[in-house]
Parts: C-alpha cells; structure tokens; sequence
C-alpha cells in the first residue's frame, strides 16, 4: 500500500511539476495524425473528393549493376551484354588495364575482370540494378538520395563494396561521367 502511495505521489507530482492540470490528464488522448513529408492531394470531382495514392518510395540501389554489367564480369560476360566494342583501347591512367569503348559506354579491364564502368552523358540514360535514369545531376540525385562523399570533382555514393561517382563539371556545374567501381579503386 506504501508503493502505490509513493508511486501515486510520484507520477502526480511529475505531472503538475510538467505543468498539466487535472482536467488535461483526465481527457481521454487521440491517437496522433500520421505524418506525411509532403501534403496529401485530392482530386476533386463534382460530388465528392477522393484522396490521392500516396508517393511511392524511392527504391534502394545496390549498385550490383550498371548498365547490366557487375564488378564481378570477365571480357566475355560484357561482350555478351553489350556486344562487341567499337574499339579496345589501353587506359590512359593505368597501364595495365584496358578500356572497351561503347557508343557512350566504356569499360575498363584488370587480369581480364571489370575494373570500371564509364557512362558518359551522350548516353541520354545510366541503368543502375535494371532501372533507367536520365543523365543529368538531379535525377541521379533524386534517385540514389544523399552521396555518401561529395568529392572536390564530384559526388560518391558508396554500397557495400561497389561506388558510384558523378564526376561533375566546375565550370559548369553538369555532369562529365559517372563511374562505377570498386570501393577499394582508387
């Protein structure tokens, strides 16, 4: 009987102390509204008003592929998938790796396993884990959500073990390429 006493003396003392008064914490509590990031729409027809679907959210990406080639791909596996390259190239930044040039698309080689893929913005779209992207620096962003790094030259999105990188213009503020690479690359 002395613990609920004192546990009764507690809770009313903590209340007023919060400054409620007797007739707030007797009134029954509503649950509380949902929270939505952006206002809910109606579309309003002449008899009556019917709410709107909420936004779907964003998908997480993996980075697993772009443009259907993973980090994991042999020479082969990307012939397969891109078909032959328009030309073979040594990579001008590292010496023994080399660089299959697609038609907006390069990818760079090491002991014959993809070291990177390049896509530049003359190819209109990036497809990253099967969904397609318009080139341009906001809707990557919007996509891929905040980078992880945001880089003197550009913006990382870092997964697991694969990045991504926007290399972006300082001129110009637009997009020059994106790569996709792994996180160890340097």
């Amino acid at each position: 009987m002395k613990r609920i006493s004192l546990i009764s003396l507690l809770l009313g003392g903590s209340l007023l102390w919060a400054g409620y008064t007797w007739e707030e914490a007797s009134k029954p509590s509503e649950p509380p509204l949902p929270h939505f990031s952006e206002p809910a729409l109606a579309v309003v027809h002449l008899d009556h008003t019917v709410p709107s679907e909420p936004k779907a959210a964003k998908p997480y990406y993996h980075l697993q592929m772009v443009e259907g080639i993973s980090l994991q791909d042999n020479q082969e596996a990307v012939v397969e998938v891109l078909g032959e390259p328009e030309a073979i190239q040594p990579d001008p930044y590292t010496a023994q790796c080399e660089v299959y040039r697609y038609p907006g698309i390069d990818v760079g080689f090491s002991m014959g396993m993809v070291d990177f893929v390049r896509v530049l913005p003359e190819a209109g779209t990036i497809d990253i884990d099967g969904s397609p992207i318009p080139i341009t620096l906001e809707a990557v962003v919007d996509e891929l959500g905040k980078p992880d790094f945001v880089a003197e030259d550009g913006l990382v999105f870092k997964r697991q073990q694969a990045a991504l990188k926007l290399f972006v213009s300082s001129e110009t503020q637009q997009l020059t390429s994106i790569d996709y690479f792994h996180r160890t690359s340097s």
